[in-house]
């Protein structure tokens, strides 16, 4: 049974594209017959003339700001028609949008969605994606999955990559990585991709630096690191029991998250990765990590960002932890 029934596509007005070929819309409608699921395009409108916030000609600007949503509720219907001719089940809405995030997140409750996607491009020739304020805020504290798409073609069977923490290292609640693996299978499944799975754990050379620096801390007593891999290896095995995966499907590496995920993702040239975001703060407010944020930035492919319910939703279960080195 699928977990995403409900699509929804932010479209994006000002894109200079046509609705139908912006990639969020494009993703959208992939997935939608993948999943079997029903599409959502949301297009929230503001402008600042028309809120009477600039210099603008005297009128009736609530009459105006009803004839331009107007004008962009016909340009979604149209598209709709044109998806619903391909099988699809299509709905969408046009709404006066200030602030946007709100506008967003009082739909998407109303439909109730199961997955927003987010045109998010990658420029190749920098080598990098740029994120905007509102992708941030939408990264932070959107509660639904995130999928920040980078091309309107699907990287139809390319790997997908699950990234996950079985020691919650970061305080993330303990049924954060079955989330990510779920979907990830889901994905895997309804897409014929290959799914692999990334987990990388810090030695005390790749935490503090130069090895010489670590004399300087009082009663330091050196990690084995065998012990350590052991470690985590059976932790990520415990983890990924249920899901029946290749031995060679499973990615545990040490040292730098951002270094050791990109080259994964560049040598699989997977086109999608799952991560988690963290719910930390006592407002539940979401945290991302400065780790996610570069990574965020830097990988090419697809990225789907699933998010924790805060601590006090845990499930009461015991957080795995690592044993202490041997003395």
């Amino acid at each position: 049974m699928h977990k995403i029934k409900k699509i929804l596509c932010i479209v994006e007005l000002d894109s200079g594209t046509a609705i139908h070929e912006q990639p969020a819309v494009k993703r959208g409608q992939h997935l939608a017959l993948r999943f079997k699921a029903k599409l959502y395009l949301f297009a929230g409108v503001y402008n600042e003339y028309l809120a009477g916030n600039r210099f603008s000609i005297a009128g009736n600007l609530e009459q105006e700001r009803a004839e331009h949503i107007s004008s962009v509720h016909e340009t979604l219907k149209s598209t709709a028609q044109e998806l619903q001719k391909i099988g699809l089940d299509v709905n969408y809405n046009a709404v006066w949008s200030h602030p946007y995030f709100e506008s967003l997140m009082t739909y998407a409750e109303a439909v109730d969605a199961d997955l927003i996607i987010k045109n998010s491009p990658y420029h190749k020739h920098m080598n990098r994606a740029y994120l905007s304020t509102y992708d941030w805020r939408l990264i932070k504290d959107c509660p639904l999955p995130l999928l920040l798409t980078r091309t309107a073609v699907w990287p139809e069977k390319q790997p997908i990559i699950a990234a996950v923490d079985p020691t919650h290292a970061h305080d993330k609640p303990f049924a954060l990585d079955r989330k990510i693996m779920d979907m990830a299978q889901d994905f895997a499944s309804s897409t014929s991709s290959e799914l692999h799975v990334f987990h990388n754990y810090l030695t005390i050379t790749s935490t503090l630096g130069p090895v010489s620096s670590i004399y300087y801390l009082p009663d330091y007593k050196p990690l084995d690191s065998e012990e350590l891999k052991t470690q985590h290896q059976a932790l990520l095995d415990e983890l990924l029991k249920p899901y029946a995966l290749p031995t060679d499907h499973t990615h545990l590496t040490s040292g730098t998250v951002k270094q050791q995920l990109q080259q994964l993702a560049t040598d699989l040239d997977a086109g999608l990765v799952i991560m988690g975001a963290i719910s930390r703060s006592r407002l539940g407010r979401l945290f991302i990590g400065n780790t996610a944020e570069k990574l965020l930035n830097v990988l090419p492919c697809d990225i789907l960002i699933i998010h924790s319910e805060p601590a006090s939703k845990n499930d009461g279960k015991q957080r795995p932890r690592l044993s202490r080195p041997k003395q």
